[in-house]
């Protein structure tokens, strides 16, 4: 009943939103959410239930460490926070490919775009499907005095991995609705784009129901997920690294950069899977990530310089300076210190600090 309830009331709620016409409505809920909202959504959109099942399973095997992971997660949240968020707000981007072409070019938006859209299927959807067929697989066929409690673990999990799933599956459909649909049908109505993503959405869940039996061949959910992320995110994070720090990054750089990423890293995928460099394999994820990423920066950072060098307006706004942090600086000085995110951020820090410092 706990569980019929939930779907019954999610898909009611689902519909009724479904209804919006506008675009920034259905992919961004109009921008008027409220900061608790946004924080329960991002907290929502991140716990599911494969990190319920898949973090704890590698935990019980390779002991806390595995939940430093976790932790740098607060890190990552306040260095974007502090230095990206302002190009995020002031240029009212749909997406984070957005600010890509601006700073270089088509190429490094559709490219990024892409890997986004594959990244949302084969890593969050799928796990979060095949992470819910195991809780099926293993609660149900052992109900017993303990029903009731089963039941209440059941309906957690699965409202876990839906929120999970839903945060993922919008992220897609809307990189698949503004940046592919709009650019090869630019006259579509708002009304069309909304119906255009909800099928985009329909289309994605089956590509990830397909692929998530792929996910039994690699020793455990959590590995799974660690290793194609370790792999897929170093390229990007060179490029937005570069694009928003070092102005003399150009795109061919940044598309040098992707490109070259995504080739090292389906080498690094195959040879795990098919066993063809030893060497390479028996390096941990975490010690394989780094290196991929210097790799990126690497191959950013010559062919930015084997060319020439991007133009004012590619560079204007789009790059860190300290006036920006200046003027935000004046604006926060007129909030009480609860308000001012900055405050929060070390409060943030160092509670992290603590935390990680206890467990060590």
């Amino acid at each position: 009943m706990i569980i019929i309830c939930y779907l019954v009331g999610i898909i009611g709620y689902g519909i009724s939103k479904g209804k919006q016409k506008s675009s920034e409505d259905y992919f961004l809920a109009g921008r008027n959410l409220t900061w608790p909202i946004v924080g329960i959504s991002i907290f929502a959109a991140n716990i599911g239930s494969s990190t319920l099942i898949g973090l704890t399973a590698d935990a019980f095997k390779t002991n806390i460490a595995v939940y430093n992971y976790e932790w740098m997660a607060a890190v990552v949240l306040i260095i974007f926070a502090i230095f990206f968020m302002p190009f995020y707000l002031s240029s009212k981007v749909y997406t984070m490919p957005e600010f890509l072409e601006r700073r270089y070019d088509s190429r490094a938006r559709y490219f990024f775009s892409i890997i986004t859209i594959v990244g949302n299927v084969i890593i969050d959807t799928a796990a979060g499907l095949y992470a819910g067929n195991l809780i099926l697989k293993i609660i149900f066929p052992e109900l017993d005095s303990a029903i009731i409690i089963t039941l209440l673990v059941i309906a957690g999990l699965l409202a876990a991995m839906s929120s999970s799933i839903s945060a993922t599956l919008n992220s897609a459909s809307t990189l698949i609705t503004m940046d592919f649909i709009l650019k090869l049908k630019p006259n579509l109505s708002s009304k069309n784009l909304v119906t255009s993503g909800q099928i985009a959405t329909v289309i994605l869940v089956m590509l990830a129901a397909a692929w998530a039996p792929q996910i039994e061949k690699f020793s455990s959910l959590w590995e799974y997920l660690q290793l194609v992320l370790g792999f897929i995110a170093p390229p990007v994070v060179s490029v937005f690294l570069l694009g928003l720090f070092w102005k003399r990054a150009n795109a061919n750089g940044a598309f040098a950069s992707l490109l070259g990423g995504l080739i090292l890293s389906m080498i690094l995928i195959l040879s795990k899977i098919n066993d063809w460099f030893p060497v390479i394999n028996d390096i941990h994820f975490l010690h394989t990530a780094p290196l991929l990423l210097l790799a990126c920066l690497v191959i950013h950072i010559c062919f930015s310089l084997l060319s020439a060098p991007p133009s004012q307006e590619k560079i204007e706004n789009m790059t860190w300076t300290k006036a920006i942090f200046d003027q935000e600086t004046q604006e926060l000085t007129a909030l009480v210190w609860y308000k001012n995110y900055r405050n929060l951020a070390v409060l943030l820090l160092l509670l992290t600090a603590l935390i990680v410092g206890y467990f060590i």
